[in-house]
Order: C-alpha cells, then sequence, then structure tokens
C-alpha cells in the first residue's frame, strides 16, 4: 500500500468517525444533541443521536465532577464541586453549549459566570463523555 492512499485512507476514516458523532477534540456535544438542560442542581441531560441514528433520550453526566468556582469563575476541574457555592445554574445558549451560574467570590460577593461545556463534553454514540485533554492541562 503506498504511502499516499494510507494517509488518504486515514483521513477519510476519521472524517466518518467525527461525521459518526464520535466527537472532535474539543468535545462539540451540543452539535449532536438537543433537550440540553440542568436538573437537580449539577446534571447536566440532552437527547443526543447514537452511531446508528437512534436518539438517546436523558443522556447525562454530574458537572459536579468536572467544574469548580475559582473566586467566581467557572473552571474545568475533576472533583471540582462547584455546585456547593454556586446557585441559578443553567444552560443559557444550548445551541453553543454555554452554561451560566451565579458563583460566590472568596469576599462573599456573588457574580454570574459562564462556562462552554462544549470545551469537554462529548456525545459519544449517545452518551455524555468527558473528553480530556494531554498532561499540560493539569485541571482535567
Amino acid at each position: 500500500m503506498s504511502r499516499k492512499f494510507a494517509i488518504s485512507f486515514a483521513a477519510v476514516a476519521l472524517t466518518g468517525l467525527f461525521a459518526a458523532g464520535v466527537a472532535d477534540a474539543r468535545g462539540a456535544f451540543e452539535d449532536s444533541c438537543d433537550s440540553i438542560r440542568i436538573f437537580n442542581h449539577t446534571n447536566l441531560s440532552a437527547n443526543c443521536k447514537m452511531r446508528n441514528g437512534n436518539v438517546h433520550f436523558g443522556a447525562h453526566i454530574d458537572l459536579n465532577q468536572y467544574l469548580a468556582n475559582d473566586d467566581g469563575r467557572l473552571v474545568w476541574r475533576r472533583g471540582g464541586n462547584f455546585g456547593a457555592t454556586c446557585s441559578n445554574i443553567t444552560v443559557i445558549h444550548p445551541q453553543i453549549g454555554r452554561m451560566g451560574a451565579t458563583c460566590r467570590q472568596r469576599n462573599g460577593m456573588t457574580v454570574f459566570a459562564f462556562i462552554q461545556l462544549g470545551e469537554h463534553i462529548a456525545n459519544i454514540d449517545g452518551n455524555l463523555t468527558i473528553v480530556e485533554f494531554g498532561p499540560q492541562h493539569d485541571e482535567l
């Protein structure tokens, strides 16, 4: 097999994986899920397409395990427990996977913080899954 053919084959295969709802490096679950919402304070729920064309209704993930409140900023951090210091948690722009919450700062004041959930959440065959990056990203 020629090298040019092998590279072309690999590119086609990868394109097929992404089109099948596997996920790109940033997650982008919002591209293949709808009815995106928060329930039980910190749980993200969505209806997500599966590879076979069916829909997984009510796919969910507990964001409290992956998000933290860092002085009024929502950040990705394993075991972050943001729900302890944030309230009014809601998906404010489901079409782009943006979530917001009122979060307490160290000085006791509260601010409305935002985070792009698609940065680290992917739809993997109908399941909401965390996409982790390399070792240079120590927060997740």
